[in-house]
Parts: structure tokens; C-alpha cells; sequence
């Protein structure tokens, strides 16, 4: 297969996991898909010598993973509220994906 139909390739499967993330019910699953597509975009852009694109992506992995951290630790404090004041209850998101 010819190295620029494997990068296009590249670029659109980045293209299409952002579009994905937005489908999602999940926030949680929209932050990673759409940070995954947007790394394999960024990637994709600096292949292509495309610079704005490259940054633009980056910044949205980096938005994501901010977003990701801070919702991993709210799920340790709520986690640890539970577990001290003796309720034994698992929140999760109903999932509709």
C-alpha cells in the first residue's frame, strides 16, 4: 500500500474518532475518544506539514486530558466521602452507547 493512502488513511481515522466522541452519552467516553482523535490528528497534521491544525489538535488533547484528571480525582473524593461516611454506593453514568 502507498505510504500517502496509509497517511490519509491516518488523518481520516482521527477525523472520524472526534466525530464519534460527539455521539457519545458518556463524558467520560466523549474526553477519550475525542482526545485520542485528536492526537492521531495532530500527528496527522505535523506529517502533513500543516502547523495550525497540529496546534489546534494539541490543544484539545490537552483541554481533554485537563478534563479527564480532574473528573479521576472528583471520582477518588466522592469515592472517599462513600467510603467515610459509611454508604456503599458505586455512581455510575447509565450507559447508552
Amino acid at each position: 500500500m502507498d505510504t500517502k493512502l496509509l497517511i490519509e488513511l491516518f488523518g481520516y481515522l482521527g477525523s472520524v474518532l472526534v466525530i464519534i466522541s460527539m455521539l457519545m452519552t458518556s463524558v467520560k467516553k466523549l474526553r477519550i475518544l475525542n482526545m485520542t482523535g485528536s492526537l492521531i490528528f495532530t500527528i496527522y497534521a505535523i506529517i502533513i506539514h500543516s502547523y495550525p491544525t497540529a496546534l489546534l489538535n494539541s490543544f484539545l488533547v490537552i483541554i481533554n486530558l485537563m478534563h479527564l484528571i480532574r473528573m479521576a480525582k472528583a471520582e477518588k473524593r466522592e469515592k472517599i466521602f462513600d467510603i467515610n461516611h459509611g454508604t456503599a454506593s458505586h455512581k455510575e453514568e447509565p450507559s447508552k452507547d
